[in-house]
């Protein structure tokens, strides 16, 4: 493929969500919820496919795919950690997340009982292709990124940005340990239906607990923006459907202007915190 692969550094990053308000996202209950969400998924899910593409580690005999799966395993490390703080700052808004984060861990428990080992590097390549195209996303449309609180956007940006530069890692060791199309394809539809499906639930769980007043005509245009107009979700679409040709390869998606351009901010932001002269509102 004629794509220049980023760098894979692992980057300790620390984030204060003190000056947050609990509706970060414009505040609106209804997206923040969703986000939200997803985000108490992630602490567990990143165990999963940690665990799943390290099972494979001793397998490949590649040295470039060995320190990319290291260095993998290191960034989806700082991944859990940093959505842990998170979601303490989900639960001391006042909500109650242990049954959603209890239901996301028997869940991945199961996975871990009933599918193979090839099925589950399966699994985390569909829901890497989930998260990179989401990435693109963040980097492509401002609205989103504008209707973060400043420090929230930090942490979706960082994680957004080291998703795109470790899209291919569990692809690629799927691809070296003889991993199947069907297998793959199948994992797709599974995981597509079973992660909306989930996520669906919690973001009700989270919104059943939110007394802030709001009708039902809001959460209809929340539903709106996301499907129908600007149709964040219905542009991922095409993306989405490119991952069940045989031929697929995550880096046929090559990173755009956006990608590079919250690279150098991360690195940038990093640079200033770890000399000290960041402002904790920024």
């Amino acid at each position: 493929m004629d794509v220049q692969k980023p760098s894979i550094p692992v980057r300790k990053a620390d984030f204060d969500f003190s000056f947050a308000p609990v509706h970060w996202f414009d505040g609106d209950p209804v997206l923040t919820h969703l986000l939200n969400a997803l985000s108490l998924t992630f602490p567990e899910g990143e165990r999963f496919f940690m665990d799943a593409v390290r099972h494979y580690y001793r397998r490949i005999d590649d040295p470039a795919l060995q320190g990319d799966i290291q260095r993998f395993l290191g960034q989806e490390a700082m991944h859990g950690r940093a959505h842990d703080a998170f979601n303490q700052f989900v639960r001391d808004g006042g909500f109650d997340t242990a049954a959603i984060e209890g239901h996301v861990k028997s869940q991945l428990a199961f996975a871990r009982r009933v599918r193979s080992p090839e099925e589950q590097l399966a699994v985390t390549c569909a829901l890497e292709h989930f998260t990179a195209i989401l990435a693109e996303l963040l980097f492509d449309e401002p609205e989103i990124r504008e209707s973060m609180a400043p420090a929230v956007r930090k942490l979706w940006m960082w994680h957004a940005v080291e998703e795109t530069e470790h899209k291919a890692v569990a692809f690629d060791t799927f691809v070296a340990v003889g991993g199947r199309y069907r297998v793959r394809a199948f994992a797709m539809i599974t995981t597509t239906f079973l992660f909306m499906g989930h996520v669906t639930m919690h973001h009700r769980r989270l919104l059943a607990q939110d007394k802030t007043p709001r009708s039902r005509l809001g959460y209809l245009r929340a539903m709106s923006e996301l499907w129908v107009s600007p149709g964040w979700f219905r542009k991922l679409l095409p993306a989405y459907l490119d991952y069940f040709r045989p031929s697929f390869h995550p880096w046929q998606r090559k990173p755009g202007a956006g990608f590079h351009r919250f690279r150098e901010e991360v690195e940038q932001w990093l640079g200033a915190k770890r000399s000290g002269a960041v402002d904790a509102a920024a």
